[in-house]
């Protein structure tokens, strides 16, 4: 007999135990999940319920679960032969269950289902730009048993940042009773992001893509207040994969007035991006100081090479970029706005350089370790640390032909950028570089082959060092700070730290210290600097 089965409808339904209109048979389990729109509420009618009869339900029984699983809230259990009231369950989903065990038999059960409207504020779908939504409230607390299902779907492209306003739940051990679960996508069964419970306000939290599903579920006791919670469409993000389409938010309707966008599309060491508008319609400037654009820059931030902007209809060029980093910026003022833009992008194969944001990476010149290692070349790594880490760069093997002020072969290492950052120092011929430690959490690696002797090149590795905690290195910047570990906190208690300042021949080095406290001893043979 047919034993279990899963519904998603938005009318009606009857499941019945196997075996019907004859007993059940002994030693079944079976499940029926029953899914409503987001929303809607479950009510179930009982037609029959004959099941053999126990004080416990140890025996034949079934279940009746708030939820997508057994192990969700359990309603109601039943092991008699009367009629159950009819059950209306909070929420948009439910698990019948039915269990019989190995002896004795009955006529079984037979349930009616129907899907209702539910309370305002119990779940919904969300499709507007931006909204406010919580469980229904009375007597300033939110109802027992409830399931509430809220689903955020915006145009593909888009990503959807909310901010809870206020959260009271129930604060249990793993939030096991009542609770808030954030899901990446349009049900349970994708990613979940958190589940959160108790007093404290959850962070602020931005999807990955354009739907974002978050679960309310409470139990059988206990009266707070629950939860106000805002979203909104956000603008903008981090593009890896090798091919891909961004649009402007809400694309093809119109985007919003004074929002700054920002669209990074990230490829490997090794590759490039080539970038093609398939629609574009930018409010056109009445005058010169009053236009929405969108810019692309070669590099990774607003201070790299602009390679155009552009408003109005008109496509923009197509374009390749030099690293494998490309900055799209959408700016939009307070006035009216075109319904945006649709670009795709792909990655194209490039010989050398690139930005570098994660760790694991190995800096080769072109084509190491081979011997011949790329004539004319000219190549720029710049390596990105996190906000607040800094970058230290140890070069293993280097071979470069010496010249005059490196005129042929040459490493140039720089804080910031390559194009407008500052030069730390010129290394060329056979001698390894010293270990090099930024200021910031930019360095670039600018080389330049020029030759036309085979030498082997260079092959270099970093960290990432956190600001607070690092500890010495060598810098050649004409001008900087330096602070001992953990300052403005206290120092480590065993900690040994150099730091080398070199300036350019015929230049010196002013040093002056503006904070110093370290423990105090006669011969200083405990904790001291020296110069």
């Amino acid at each position: 007999p047919v034993c279990g089965e899963t519904f998603d409808t938005d009318s009606y339904g009857t499941i019945a135990s196997p075996g019907t209109p004859g007993n059940y048979p002994p030693n079944r389990d079976c499940e029926w999940h029953i899914t409503a729109p987001y929303g809607k509420y479950i009510q179930l009618h009982f037609f029959t319920m004959h099941l053999e009869s126990h004080e416990t339900c140890q025996y034949d029984y079934v279940a009746i679960y708030s939820g997508s699983s057994t192990f969700d809230t359990l309603l109601k259990k039943f092991c008699n032969t009367s009629r159950p009231e009819p059950l209306t369950i909070l929420g948009n989903r439910v698990v019948v269950q039915f269990h019989s065990d190995e002896t004795g038999s009955d006529a079984g059960f037979q349930i009616h289902y129907t899907v209702i409207e539910g309370l305002p504020g119990c779940g919904g779908v969300f499709t507007a730009s931006e909204g406010e939504f919580g469980p229904p409230i009375q007597n300033d607390v939110y109802q027992m048993n409830m399931l509430c299902e809220y689903l955020i779907r915006m145009p593909v492209g888009s990503r959807i940042q909310i901010k809870f306003k206020s959260f009271q739940l129930e604060d249990t051990r793993n939030c096991e009773l009542d609770y808030v679960e954030i899901f990446e996508g349009t049900s349970d069964k994708h990613p979940k992001v958190n589940r959160y419970c108790g007093n404290a306000v959850p962070p602020p939290y931005t999807s990955l893509g354009n739907s974002l599903l978050m679960v309310f579920k409470s139990d059988i006791s206990g009266h707070y207040e629950g939860f106000r919670v805002t979203y909104e469409v956000v603008c903008g993000g981090l593009f890896e994969n090798e091919t891909g389409v961004i649009t402007s938010p809400l694309y093809p309707n119109p985007y919003k007035a004074s929002h700054s966008c920002y669209y990074e599309i990230l490829a490997p060491l090794g590759k490039a991006i080539s970038l093609h508008f398939e629609d574009f319609d930018i409010e056109n400037p009445f005058e010169e100081y009053n236009c929405d654009f969108v810019s692309v820059f070669d590099g990774f931030d607003v201070n790299s090479t602009e390679i155009g902007k552009y408003c109005g209809t008109s496509l923009p060029p197509d374009t390749i970029s030099t690293l494998n980093v490309l900055l799209l910026l959408l700016q939009s003022d307070v006035s009216i706005s075109g319904k945006g833009f649709k670009a795709s992008y792909s990655f194209v194969d490039v010989k050398c350089g690139g930005v570098i944001r994660k760790l694991g990476h190995e800096i080769l010149s072109p084509k190491q370790p081979v011997t011949d290692h790329g004539h004319n070349a000219e190549c720029v790594w710049i390596i990105v640390a996190p906000e607040g880490f800094l970058v230290q760069l140890t070069f293993t093997d280097f071979s470069l032909e010496d010249s005059k002020e490196c005129s042929l072969d040459s490493v140039t290492l720089y804080e910031g950028s390559a194009s407008n950052g500052t030069k730390i120092h010129t290394y060329c011929g056979i001698s390894l570089p010293p270990v090099t430690q930024s200021t910031n959490n930019v360095l670039s690696i600018k080389y330049i082959s020029g030759s036309s002797d085979a030498v082997e090149g260079f092959r270099a590795q970093y960290v990432f060092i956190d600001s607070q905690t690092a500890c010495g290195g060598t810098f050649y910047t004409s001008s900087g700070n330096l602070r001992s570990p953990g300052w403005p906190s206290k120092y480590p208690r065993i900690n040994a730290c150099t730091w080398t300042l070199i300036a350019p021949t015929g230049q010196q080095i002013e040093l002056l210290v503006n904070a110093f406290e370290l423990e105090e001893r006669l011969h200083c043979d405990s904790d001291y600097l020296e110069i």
